[in-house]
């Protein structure tokens, strides 16, 4: 039952990513029944979408077949290890507002962010997840102290997750392989 309940909803993922591939609209988009929970904010991307649950994110890649049209499929998610108290932030609203046709059922208002921020994914972390100038997504992990960084863990699921000779991440799926950039790390520091 598991199985049909994940599979419909990589195929609601799915088929919905096709229906509203909107061009130029570079942002985090508010779910409001177009997508089955948990997902609460999602991003197309090119063959597929970001999206963001409170415990993590994840991906849904797909590629159509040339000669035979059909679509293959495959997700990936990352969620938080342990539970935490996890609390969603959005900054910067855009003057975007969209209006989503499921059946004949009209979806209204639909709102798009700038960046959504998940707090406390570990104690003292927070992801923020955001478009760069050139359109691909960006998700920074900002640490309270090097002790907090240290707390922060991800269990993966659908991918086998290695790292690259350069730092990037990769998650080898039956599809390919979906590649993060490298993180980079710094600190503040402020002199008196």
């Amino acid at each position: 039952m598991r199985l049909l309940q994940e599979f419909t909803c990589l195929l609601s993922v799915l088929l919905l990513t096709q229906a509203i591939a909107m061009p130029g609209v570079q942002g985090f988009i508010e779910n409001r029944g177009q997508l089955p929970p948990p997902v609460r904010y999602y991003a197309i991307v090119p063959n597929g979408l970001l999206y963001i649950t409170e415990r993590g994110y994840g991906y849904v890649w797909y590629i159509t077949e040339p000669r035979t049209q059909r679509i293959q499929a495959h997700r990936v998610e990352l969620h938080a290890v342990g539970s935490h108290r996890t609390q969603l932030r959005l900054n910067g609203i855009m003057p975007t507002t969209l209006y989503i046709y499921r059946g004949t059922t009209c979806l209204e208002g639909i709102r798009v962010y700038h960046q959504v921020m998940l707090e406390n994914i570990a104690p003292g972390v927070r992801a923020q997840f955001y478009f760069q100038p050139n359109g691909t997504i960006k998700c920074d992990y900002h640490a309270a102290t090097a002790r907090h960084a240290s707390a922060l863990a991800l269990s993966i699921r659908g991918a086998t997750a290695h790292v690259l000779p350069d730092g990037r991440l990769a998650f080898r799926t039956r599809l390919g392989d979906i590649i993060e950039g490298a993180p980079i790390s710094y600190q503040n520091r402020t002199t008196t």
